[in-house]
């Protein structure tokens, strides 16, 4: 859905932020942001690396968890995603 959700975000013109780019921007979101906490956590916990390790790999995870975390907060903080005029009429 990660390819899917940059596809819809950079072509928000042709898509409705309602219904189904919503929920699954909400599902996607909390899903992948809760799993990715305890494989951070386990990274940053893990008395074999260092702290330059340790901070390679968190600058390597951290996109994929900050993506996420947006799209979960933008699908359950409004009802249109990208805020468009015309989604509101239908």
């Amino acid at each position: 859905f990660f390819f899917c959700a940059v596809y819809v975000l950079l072509n928000s013109d042709k898509f409705c932020g309602r219904g189904n780019i919503r929920s699954m921007c909400m599902i996607y979101g909390t899903h992948t942001a809760t799993t990715l906490v305890p494989i951070m956590a386990t990274l940053c916990n893990n008395p074999d690396s260092n702290v330059l390790e340790k901070v390679i790999i968190l600058s390597i995870y951290l996109p994929y968890f900050i993506f996420p975390v947006w799209l979960a907060f933008i699908g359950f903080s409004s009802e249109d995603v990208f805020q468009q005029e015309h989604c509101r009429a239908k």
